[in-house]
């Protein structure tokens, strides 16, 4: 189920950002900017859907598009995913139950997709939940 969840996501991705370069929807990046410009920022719950998110980054970058899919247990989290999602041209959101509910804890999926509607964000959503 992952990997054809993951195959459908990389066609809408590629779609998309195809798509978004059509558009000229890229922002420059600044020029001191140490950052990596992502084009796909992918956001998740974890717990829910981080073995397909893991394949669908794997595939984008598979074709040379380079996707963000942040670490939870990485250091700095907050500024890691700032940095990516401003680089960024494209969100994937996968999908599930509890994707965007305010869990109250910090920086969750309720404030990630408030950025994302708030900065306009192209968005591609990918149901992984019944």
């Amino acid at each position: 189920a992952a990997a054809s969840a993951a195959a459908a996501a990389t066609a809408a991705a590629a779609a998309a950002v195809a798509n978004a370069d059509t558009m000229r929807l890229r922002r420059p990046l600044a020029a001191a900017a140490p950052i990596l410009p992502y084009r796909v920022f992918i956001s998740l719950r974890f717990a829910e859907a981080n073995t397909e998110a893991v394949a669908l980054r794997d595939a984008l970058e598979a074709r040379h598009v380079p996707t963000f899919l942040c670490d939870a247990k990485a250091e700095n989290i907050l500024k890691k995913i700032a940095a990516a999602f401003e680089t960024s041209q494209l969100v994937i959101i996968m999908g599930t139950l509890t994707y965007g509910l305010d869990t109250g804890v910090g920086f969750s999926t309720f404030n990630e997709l408030n950025l994302i509607v708030d900065e306009k964000k192209p968005i591609v959503l990918l149901k992984i939940c019944d």
